[in-house]
């Protein structure tokens, strides 16, 4: 990589400023090389150091981004980019696939509304981040930070590891040494100096050039490529000759981050939360990297991406070291006594309410909250008896846009209020949150935070709220270094010798278990590892400590960890129940009754495997029951109202069915017991609430199928696919599909559809004919319809295999097959007019499979050499049976 350097004059010599730097920071003359040097000619002036600070004239700028984003810029931040998809999927139209990388076009919302800000007095910037040399004449035990994760070795290296309050404390000590005003810039300076007059994304336009990206990637830090060198300087300085705004390090600034309003030169609020940083850093995608984007973090965060810059000149507005007041998240919450919020059903008849649906955000939302994907649930009944509701909202879970929002049951009302914004550290992925109420006057709130595009290595915050959640603390850390020992996974449980201790994720594939012996105050991570990942913890009658883990699984089956040493040393065995696998979490309490009440998935979904596992329809959300600590779950019952078969909403607004013996085969699970005896149970979207005697009173494994009934009459389907269409869209010899000619845009799972083919076989045994559809359905699940018919007989794709249709006979040379899905994503399978079953869809998980959106696709497998074409036809307006008769309907 090419060195880009300035130029400096000194006693009529030309010295590169990489030169001079050099020579000044080894000098022991500072005194002597300040006289010799003063002010340069272009307004620049240096420290007795040699740092080189830029002179900036007052001026007016445009401070913000209105302007739309290139969509190339905002690829790396979906889940999968057009390039990867269309190499997996040729069959499709890249322009067509569902992405969120969509969702940042438009910027971020804390960027706009631009407007011009004005700086009114002249002022100096460091041309590069302070470095650990310069950084350590000030604070010589920083020294013992070099290298910390891999990271900021060498004297010429930026700074990392330094927190808010010690970037200021540096400024104040080289302003008592320089008898000159330095400081921390405000951001309007920043941006000011940072653009330097330019009005495009990046001061070097609307592209960055890719040798501003050090390691621009989704990592969690560890690999070795990602420990690339922060040595100040190396990419070319903007037009007034500031290095290193676009990248390296970010550069904490003096404000208080909030939304801009006012007069945005004023130095920002007075109080606030987080801290501003601009600049970006390495490990950064360019989006971030933009003059523009605005980051941020708690003072007290000390991390390996964040730095500073210094400024010269008389403070501009206010310094804003006032420190947080505490955060209003919402304007009122009723207040109701003890005794109005133990009233509760009757405990001694069953009672059930649900799925009820929490999360609440309009469609269009682009940030702070999004439609797109929400998930990893947090639950606890306030004080005032309200359900509080927290999880993560975002377009990609390794994004650094993911926030927590949050929504509120108020008690004995019917329905869930809208979703707000939670917390949310401007530009951090705050991962895993987590609630607790500890049964008095405290709710506890822990979460994650990450430093970029992942959810590790984390730091851990806690905050509490003592009004049901009104208002809450400043965040404090509980774990201040980044971590991988530190996802939050389940809420706090208390012993009964008043210790607290919660389940965090360890790196790869374990649990620890973190532990308070003061109420909270101060924390400790045990040393022992829980086999499996998003550990539920409970104390055992006997005083032992038990965790359930997914993954590390102990004969097949759900692993239980258990410690008698308050987590040194774990021991595990095998559970009676099956394991659980990914995008499933389960949640564990203990009852008011004593008994251990699980929520989790049934039967076992691990007995698929390769491309079967992605289809979850085995995997039922159900509560079990056990009265043994844990040896025996004898109490089994899926989480479903039973009142028939029903669409309803599941992770991240995908479609499921939910019928007699039917549940979501997917969610990130929390389980709490409100003081009135209700169980509540949330899944990624919906709310369930039950009593312990509607868990014991059910049946343990009702009939997973939906019933058939009679829908309305369509002869003749509204779209029917000629022979010049399918021969324009096959793809190589045996495959056609409508995934390029965007025909099934229109399709609405709510509605339903309907898909019909008459097949010819020939007169081998060896022909086949498979008829799919493909529904997407929220951002991570697609509903698949497969058909498949042979000489032998007619079988439909359930559980992971294919199931014989009963009814279905032997076909001999012809026959016309229509699949009608219905509102409730169920399938009505037809033969010449005659019903033959009915069946739930298939739920393909990841995050392939629904970008490509809907479609259809007929293959027709021959023993001869050429292909006949079956007739095709579809309407998307909803599910109707065939104009023949319907012979067999059961309802």
């Amino acid at each position: 990589m090419f060195q880009y350097e300035r130029r400096v004059t000194l006693n009529g010599l030309i010295w590169s400023r990489r030169r001079f730097l050099q020579a000044a920071a080894l000098s022991t003359q500072y005194a002597g090389t300040r006289r010799l040097l003063g002010a340069t000619a272009d307004g620049s002036i240096f420290d007795q150091a040699g740092a080189e600070y830029v002179r900036f004239e007052a001026g007016s700028f445009v401070m913000g981004e209105e302007r739309k984003i290139p969509l190339a810029m905002c690829e790396p931040l979906a889940y999968m980019t057009r390039g990867e998809l269309q190499t997996m999927f040729p069959h499709g139209d890249p322009a067509r696939l569902v992405l969120s990388d969509v969702l940042f076009e438009d910027g971020d919302p804390d960027e706009k509304p631009a407007a011009r800000a004005r700086i009114r007095a002249r002022f100096w910037m460091g041309a590069t981040q302070v470095t650990n040399l310069e950084y350590e004449r000030f604070d010589p035990s920083h020294r013992a930070l070099r290298g910390k994760f891999g990271f900021s070795k060498a004297d010429d290296e930026a700074v990392i590891y330094v927190s808010w309050r010690e970037a200021e404390a540096y400024c104040r000590w080289l302003a008592a040494r320089e008898g000159k005003p330095f400081r921390l810039p405000t951001e309007a300076e920043w941006e000011y100096a940072a653009r330097a007059g330019t009005t495009t994304l990046f001061s070097t336009g609307d592209t960055l050039p890719e040798f501003y990206l050090k390691n621009a990637a989704v990592t969690d830090f560890t690999a070795e490529k990602d420990k690339v060198s922060l040595r100040v300087g190396q990419t070319p300085p903007n037009p007034m000759g500031l290095y290193d705004v676009h990248g390296n390090v970010e550069e904490w600034v003096q404000d208080w981050y909030a939304p801009y309003a006012g007069d945005r030169a004023a130095g920002g609020p007075e109080r606030g939360t987080f801290k501003v940083t601009r600049g970006g850093s390495h490990g950064t995608f360019a989006y971030y990297l933009r003059s523009a984007n605005r980051s941020g973090a708690l003072p007290e965060t000390r991390g390996f991406t964040i730095g500073f810059r210094v400024a010269c000149g008389e403070v501009a507005g206010a310094a804003g070291d006032a420190g947080a007041t505490a955060e209003v998240i919402r304007a009122e919450v009723k207040r109701r006594t003890l005794a109005v919020v133990k009233k509760g059903p009757d405990a001694t008849k069953p009672y059930f309410r649900g799925p009820r649906q929490f999360v609440k955000i309009a469609k269009e939302a682009k940030g702070p909250l999004y439609h797109y994907h929400n998930h990893d649930t947090g639950l606890a009944e306030c004080p005032n008896g309200d359900l509080l509701a927290i999880w993560y909202t975002c377009a990609r879970e390794q994004g650094r846009e993911l926030g927590v929002a949050a929504s509120r049951l108020e008690f004995g009302a019917e329905e869930w209020g809208e979703a707000y914004s939670f917390y949310d550290t401007p530009d951090r992925n705050d991962h895993c949150p987590a609630l607790w109420f500890d049964g008095d006057e405290t709710m506890v709130h822990l979460n994650g935070t990450a430093l970029s595009h992942f959810w590790e290595p984390l730091q851990i915050v806690l905050r509490t709220s003592k009004d049901s959640g009104r208002t809450w603390s400043t965040p404090r850390y509980i774990a201040p270094d980044f971590g991988l020992r530190n996802m939050v996974c389940q809420p706090i449980v208390r012993l009964r010798n008043g210790w607290w201790i919660f389940g965090a994720d360890a790196h790869p594939e374990s649990s620890a278990m973190w532990l308070s012996k003061d109420q909270g105050a101060t924390w400790e991570v045990t040393e022992g590892s829980i086999n499996g990942i998003h550990a539920a913890i409970v104390e055992l009658k006997d005083g032992r400590i038990m965790a359930l883990g997914r993954g590390g699984n102990v004969d097949h089956h759900l692993p239980m960890s258990i410690t008698d040493d308050y987590g040194k040393t774990w021991k595990a065995q095998a559970t009676e129940l099956p394991p659980i696998t990914y995008t499933q979490r389960f949640s564990m309490t203990r009852l008011a009754e004593g008994h251990l009440a699980l929520a989790t998935f049934l039967p076992d979904v691990s007995k698929l495997s390769g491309q079967q596992a992605t289809d979850r329809e085995l995997a039922k959300l159900s509560i079990c029951i056990s009265y043994d600590d844990g040896k025996t779950w004898p109490v089994r019952r899926i989480l479903t109202d039973e009142r028939g078969d029903d669409g309803v909403t599941g992770m991240s607004y995908g479609r499921i069915y939910m019928g007699r013996g039917n549940g979501e085969p997917t969610a990130y699970v929390t389980i709490t017991q409100s003081r009135n005896g209700v169980i509540h149970v949330v899944s990624s979207m919906d709310h369930y609430a039950f009593n312990l005697k509607w868990a014991e009173s059910g049946t343990k494994d009702p009939s997973p199928m939906p019933r058939a009934r009679l829908l309305d009459l369509r002869s003749e389907l509204a779209t029917a696919v000629g022979a010049e269409e399918m021969k324009k869209y096959r793809v190589g010899r045996t495959l056609w599909s409508n995934e390029r000619t965007g025909a099934m845009e229109g399709l609405d799972i709510e509605k339903g559809f309907t898909a019909e083919a008459q097949v010819r076989l020939g007169g081998k045994g060896g022909d086949e004919f498979v008829l799919r559809a493909f529904a997407r359905s929220g951002c991570t699940m697609c509903n698949r319809y497969w058909l498949r018919v042979t000489r032998e007989g007619t079988s439909y794709w359930y559980a992971g295999g294919w199931k014989v249709l009963e009814d279905a006979v032997p076909m001999r040379d012809e026959g016309t097959y229509r699949m009608a899905v219905r509102e409730d994503t169920c399938v009505q399978i037809y033969r010449d007019g005659r019903l033959l079953a009915a069946y739930p869809p298939s739920y393909e998980i990841g995050f392939a499979p629904p970008t490509r959106g809907n479609w259809l696709e007929w293959q027709m497998e021959r023993q001869e050499a050429e292909l006949v074409a079956p007739s095709l036809s579809y309407d998307l307006s909803g599910p109707f049976r065939p104009g023949l008769t319907c012979s067999g309907l059961k309802t």
